[in-house]
């Protein structure tokens, strides 16, 4: 790391690293360096084949976004070039490394249980949708072929159960038997986007609430970060996921107490609302975006648990099934709830309206 820090900067005698995150995917290191900090990160190849795409397209959204297309109050880490000028850097064992600016002063949350800042969550999301707006999709580089391809995940769950030999247990069965419940609705997007009832846009892919930065002082979201998997998406996926990952709970808890915090659900609509409205279709199936992203998680989590985790870190061989149960959990809940939750998008609706 010291030698990936010295790729940017130049540095004398030994750095200070202080690792950042929880990330299922990438390794994010602070560089303490006092009010000289950055950020780096090494890029996991194994996920991403082609780190380097990764790294560029960051560097495309950065770019973009601090040229003066991000709303007013909301700043997004700039991606730092090597002292060669490139926009990553490969090491001694061929990892590829990118590094940002540190935002000092901020703050992420792995989970959040106020609804004022789950509010900030939505606004924050929604300026970035702004802010990449337009931004021509044809510049961004495709990373993650299939991703959020729904049809395409349930196809390699299949592939990765015919190949799986082990026996199937109480938690692996109630998992097979919500993709047989809700894998029938999982063309829905893709039909839409063929009779044009919703087009592609640039979106960030992961608006998790742990992607989110808050200013420590005012407590106000200010930025959006880990920029992986940027691209061509449906807004709807974004708020989808958002949504899951901020009203829903922990993806390795386990009970049957599992469900959608609805409190929280409408903080973070009338947040995203308030700076971004959606036109009528987006508006209409919003709840259909919560319910799809959050099966489909589960699908990636229990085939990762299949094909032996291969694409999701984990400590125990079983972490991925866990994540998947509680998932489904999820899912369930969100079917329970579905007039409650098309009411809060109605409510927040009315509410931005007023405004």
């Amino acid at each position: 790391m010291n030698k990936v820090a010295r790729a940017y900067v130049r540095v004398a005698g030994q750095c200070a690293f202080v690792e950042l995150g929880q990330g299922n995917i990438n390794d994010t290191f602070l560089v303490d360096r006092g009010k000289n900090s950055f950020i780096i990160q090494r890029i996991n190849a194994r996920v991403f084949r082609e780190p380097r795409k990764v790294a560029q397209n960051t560097a495309v959204v950065s770019s973009h976004l601090n040229s003066g297309a991000a709303p007013a109050g909301f700043h997004f880490p700039r991606i730092l070039k090597t002292r060669h000028g490139e926009n990553w850097y490969v090491d001694c064992n061929g990892e590829t490394w990118r590094a940002q600016s540190y935002i000092a002063g901020s703050r992420v949350y792995e989970s959040i249980g106020d609804v004022a800042l789950a509010s900030q969550v939505g606004r924050c999301l929604a300026a970035f949708h702004h802010g990449v707006e337009n931004l021509p999709q044809d510049r961004l580089e495709q990373v993650l072929p299939g991703f959020h391809n729904l049809p395409l995940y349930l196809q390699n769950f299949e592939t990765a159960l015919a190949g799986f030999s082990q026996k199937i247990g109480s938690r692996l069965h109630f998992c097979l038997e919500c993709i047989v419940r809700y894998g029938k609705y999982g063309n829905f997007f893709e039909t839409a986007v063929s009779r044009g009832n919703i087009a592609a846009k640039v979106v960030h892919g992961d608006p998790k609430v742990s992607n989110v930065l808050f200013d420590i002082s005012t407590e106000k979201a200010v930025a959006m970060i880990d920029l992986d998997t940027v691209g061509s998406g449906l807004v709807l996926y974004d708020i989808g996921d958002c949504l899951r990952s901020c009203c829903g709970p922990s993806e390795e808890r386990n009970s049957s107490e599992v469900g959608l915090n609805t409190a929280m659900a409408a903080g973070v609509l009338e947040g995203y609302l308030q700076e971004r409205m959606l036109d009528r279709f987006e508006l209409e199936h919003i709840y259909d975006a919560l319910l799809l992203v959050s099966f489909e998680l589960g699908v990636r989590f229990v085939t990762d648990y299949l094909m032996g985790n291969q694409y999701f870190k984990v400590n125990l061989p079983e972490d991925n099934l866990n994540r998947a149960v509680v998932q489904f959990q999820l899912v369930e809940n969100i079917s329970s709830q579905r007039r409650v939750i098309e009411g809060l998008v109605a409510g927040a609706e009315k509410q931005c309206q007023k405004r």
